[in-house]
């Protein structure tokens, strides 16, 4: 799939749609952008792919063949970013779909009653993900494709999990594909809260007392009714998995216990 022309085509197409009809710019979908394709797709065969950070100033002459060279390379990395996005995404998709269904969304107000919050925010500011952990164990579980995974981590060394962009209003959002593979490396922490809760209830409990998790990009609660002990179980497995299995120590250090009242 990495190496098929026709996946690119459809990247492109999704990236301009706009050109497919007009065929106003000399990038479209004419022999030339075919030609640019298949010189990608040649140089990750070769395992030569290597792309420019878009959020690095190049050290280059403003000249005329300079910028076209830095606006060729662009083009490619992004062609090829996107093309590993829907890879990532048509691989994960179910499980995204899961745990939509299994844990709920929302935030403090959509809480039943009183109880105890165990919370929690991952900065990946002050914790990036572990690289290994998520190429070597993470990726690895689903796919087997050895060339998909050294193709993130081509990604990963570019530097692409540290460049967020800053919106108007001062708030930070990821690329597409920094996005997803941040939602997989957090899906973990979804996976872990799972099991911790399991553990946690009884089987026969009413749902309106069962614990409650929820995760909004990098901030997850626990809602836990009846005591505190339960709260501070919760509290206990999740920070041992912050630290030890997902290595996001200063993430560990931002959970607390907290009583609620509704």
């Amino acid at each position: 799939m990495l190496y098929n022309p026709d996946l690119y085509r459809i990247v492109y197409g999704n990236l301009h749609p706009e050109e497919q009809t007009t065929g106003e710019d000399v990038t479209c979908m004419d022999p030339e952008m075919a030609d640019r394709i298949e010189s990608v797709i040649a140089c990750m065969r070769e395992q030569k792919y290597r792309p420019v950070s878009r959020w690095k100033t190049p050290d280059i002459n403003r000249k005329g063949g300079d910028l076209e060279q830095k606006r060729d390379q662009e083009i490619s990395d992004r062609l090829v970013e996107e093309a590993l996005r829907m890879i990532l995404t048509a691989v994960y998709v179910l499980v995204f779909q899961a745990r939509a269904e299994k844990f709920q969304s929302g935030g403090r107000e959509d809480l039943p009653a009183a109880g105890w919050l165990v919370e929690g925010e991952i900065s990946p500011r002050l914790d990036p993900p572990d690289y290994h952990i998520l190429c070597d164990s993470i990726l690895r579980r689903r796919i087997k494709d050895e060339r998909i995974i050294s193709l993130v981590w081509v990604y990963l060394k570019a530097g692409y999990m540290e460049q967020w962009e800053v919106q108007p209003d001062g708030t930070e959002v990821p690329r597409e594909l920094v996005a997803i593979l941040w939602d997989i490396y957090l899906g973990e922490l979804d996976q872990c809260a799972g099991e911790l809760i399991d553990r946690e209830e009884d089987s026969l409990e009413p749902a309106w007392n069962r614990i409650r998790y929820i995760r909004e990009n990098g901030r997850f609660t626990f809602w836990v009714p009846g005591h505190w002990v339960r709260a501070l179980h919760l509290w206990d497995g999740g920070t041992f998995f912050l630290r030890k299995q997902l290595n996001l120590p200063n993430a560990a250090e931002t959970v607390q216990i907290t009583e609620y009242k509704s």
